[in-house]
């Protein structure tokens, strides 16, 4: 091979160089501005949000049950929403042993989320119109234990007056 082929190839491959950094640089400083318009851990539901959702799904549908009728429907919860952060684990060796040192990760000052978990559903109280009949009160009662799963123990019916 010539001296000019081998500097041509040079300044070939050099060029497809520049416009493989160039093209890495435009996608970072497209996912930095991207980024900032992603939905952040803040807009997460509450957890008086998530129970209400709950009971107004519930007594949509159930109020759709043959001989219903109107329905009202209560739910209680065992805690709040429960995070799990993104984290990272480092470890020391000091005189005394292995110190290991978990710190929650941050990106754009804010901790990353991995998942929220909801709580446990303590109980649900239902007060029914058709409630009297036994019938509707079992599907009600089985609905409600699948939907939420729910231990029937935890579900009381009530008549509405």
């Amino acid at each position: 091979m010539s001296v000019d082929k081998i500097k041509e190839k040079v300044v070939k491959h050099k060029k497809l160089f520049e416009y493989g950094f160039l093209a890495m640089l435009v996608l970072v400083v497209i996912a930095v501005f991207l980024s900032n318009f992603l939905p952040n851990n803040a807009n997460t539901l509450s957890i008086d949000e998530y129970v209400s959702g709950l009971e107004t799904r519930l007594s949509k549908i159930l109020s759709e049950v043959e001989n219903c009728g109107k329905v009202n429907v209560m739910i209680t919860v065992d805690s709040g929403i429960v995070n799990v952060l993104a984290e990272e684990q480092s470890e020391k060796e000091t005189s005394t042993g292995k110190e290991i040192t978990v710190t929650p990760i941050v990106i754009n000052g804010e901790t990353v989320i991995l998942k929220s978990c909801y709580p446990e559903i303590t109980g649900v109280l239902i007060v029914a119109e058709g409630a009297n009949s036994i019938s509707v009160k079992t599907k009600i009662l089985q609905a409600v234990s699948s939907v939420l799963n729910v231990s029937t123990d935890k579900i009381e019916i009530l008549t509405k007056k």
